[in-house]
């Protein structure tokens, strides 16, 4: 009875902290203090306390103090964000200890419940597709986002389609690199990822293609790949550049990559204040942090919103959109913490990668979604994703590790 009662209480731990991934952070975090509330029932729990992680948090702590001091910025939002950072980081440290035996079984719970919101975003599509209503809009009360007449970006339990198509991209690179492209159940996962219409995650799953055709086929297959890759992509772009040219409008993916393009051969406000609104909130966050004062040791953590505030001014109607996150973590590391925070995250992605073990391959293209979109540094289980990158990449936690060739 023991075991068996064991193996249910690791069983609804995963189920916890899984599930909490795909909701704000505040039911992820009630989501990671039940888990470990099991854990010490269960006299199955070790100290949160890591050396690496108080060396980290230390760090932080005495940096942000210093420099905050220094440049005369306000404690509040730094002291929210260590108190944040510290909580889940210990928090899931607890969990981890004990969950980086299950690794397998984690991943299969992700894609359990990551089949379920898909699901559920597909049914939110048809519905809307057929009555213009938006069934899960009292989740976060938000409208729907209409690309085309009666056509919506999917956000199923999210409040953006941005982040849906995120957390659904390790599922995609599962199923791509397992070959189990059209299984039904990875099916559905993939065609509501397309759905949600998320410009980063597209460019994710295609460089992660790139990837792997470029280590699998001869040189002669690869050019002939490459090659129909691109002239597939570009027949897909005329032909959506004619429906919008034919329609006077622009689908949100294509007006998106044009005019972030631009904006970037000419990074100055004047030009990408007259953009639409993701390419505006993308290049000003990172002409913030480009401008941003000491930009080899950074500010501070949770100051990027005051460099936002005193580097950048204007009138503009969308002024300080994602002015609180950066818009991409790595454009908030550069933020926050300079050219030493950027060469600090690249540098764990770069120790911990393990080509060898698919779930390593899948922590790092939602880590890399993560540096392009997305600065919370605890929202959508992305401290998760860090540990669960750690420990994938070390072959002694991994169960059944398997070489991508």
């Amino acid at each position: 009875m023991i075991l068996v009662r064991r193996i249910k209480n690791t069983d609804l731990i995963e189920w916890l902290v899984v599930f909490g991934i795909y909701c704000n952070f505040y039911v992820e975090f009630c989501c990671m203090l039940c888990a470990i509330a099991l854990s010490i029932k269960n006299n199955d729990y070790r100290t949160a306390v890591g050396k690496k992680q108080v060396l980290l948090l230390s760090y932080i702590f005495l940096y942000s103090s210093v420099s905050i001091f220094f440049y005369s910025y306000a404690y509040s939002k730094f002291i929210q964000q260590f108190v944040l950072l510290s909580a889940f980081i210990f928090g899931y440290n607890i969990l981890f200890n004990r969950l980086k035996y299950h690794l397998d079984s984690l991943l299969g719970k992700y894609l359990t419940i990551t089949f379920c919101v898909a699901s559920l975003g597909l049914v939110q599509f048809v519905i809307y597709y057929f009555t213009g209503h938006n069934i899960l809009q009292f989740v976060y009360h938000s409208d729907a986002d209409e690309v085309f007449p009666r056509i919506i970006r999917i956000t199923s339990i999210l409040d953006e389609a941005g982040y849906l198509s995120i957390l659904l991209t390790p599922a995609v690179i599962y199923a791509i690199i397992t070959k189990q492209v059209f299984v039904k159940r990875y099916l559905a996962i993939e065609i509501c990822f397309i759905l949600t219409f998320g410009a980063v995650s597209y460019l994710v799953i295609i460089l992660a293609i790139m990837f792997l055709i470029f280590r699998s086929f001869a040189k002669t297959k690869l050019i002939i790949t490459a090659g129909a890759v691109v002239l597939v992509t570009f027949i897909a772009y005329q032909t959506a550049s004619e429906y919008n040219s034919s329609h006077k409008t622009k689908t949100g993916v294509i007006k998106r990559f044009e005019d972030t393009f631009q904006g970037f051969m000419e990074l100055e406000p004047n030009n990408f204040e007259v953009l639409n609104m993701s390419s505006y909130a993308f290049l000003t966050n990172i002409w913030v942090a480009i401008h941003a004062p000491n930009r080899i040791s950074g500010t501070g953590l949770g100051t990027h919103e005051q460099n936002y505030t005193s580097t950048y001014k204007s009138s503009h109607v969308y002024y300080g959109t994602n002015s609180t996150d950066g818009y991409s973590f790595f454009n908030r590391a550069f933020s926050e913490f300079g050219i030493v925070g950027c060469v600090l995250v690249l540098m764990f992605l770069f120790k911990n990668y393990n080509r060898y073990n698919v779930l390593n391959i899948m922590c790092l293209s939602i880590l890399f979604s993560f540096l392009l979109k997305g600065g919370h540094y605890v929202r959508y289980g992305f401290i998760f994703w860090c540990y669960l990158y750690y420990y994938s990449g070390r072959s002694k936690y991994a169960e059944h590790p398997e070489k991508i060739s």
